[in-house]
């Protein structure tokens, strides 16, 4: 689903038309689970590890700091937001820091060059290119 699309503009909708009280009803604690990553499976077989609430803001926190995050930087999020990747070291990690995400869509594909990024997701952009024209079934 792409921002921006009728599939888009209908999950909108949708979140428009609920009682959003119940939001306010719902508890939470900081160890209650609310991620699971798929790992590739490359240092055994893929599998699904449950995070908590503090485990990948912690996490993602300390990787902006390893890494020097601010609001200067520009971090290309090529992957899916279930990937380790996507969702802890590349949004949280921007989040908690300032730091720009730049999120693929169709026309992505053809900026990627004009955009100085501090952060690729350890891709070169050319594979990034690549893998984003895949993402997206842009084709030639």
């Amino acid at each position: 689903m792409l921002i921006g699309t009728p599939e888009w503009h209908a999950l909108i909708e949708t979140g428009r038309g609920l009682d959003r009280s119940a939001l306010q009803r719902i508890q939470l604690d900081t160890d209650d689970p609310i991620n699971i990553q798929y790992t590739s499976g490359t240092t055994g077989f893929p599998k699904g590890a449950t995070l908590s609430h503090h485990n990948i803001l912690n996490n993602a926190f300390f990787v902006g700091e390893l890494c020097h995050y601010t609001a200067a930087d520009r971090i290309c999020i090529p992957v899916p937001f279930y990937h380790c990747f996507g969702m802890v070291m590349g949004n949280l990690s921007a989040t908690s820091h300032g730091a720009c995400m730049i999120i693929p869509a169709p026309r992505y594909v053809h900026i990627v060059d004009e955009f100085p990024m501090t952060v690729t997701g350890k891709v070169r952009k050319v594979e990034m290119r690549e893998r984003s024209v895949e993402i997206l079934g842009l084709g030639d």
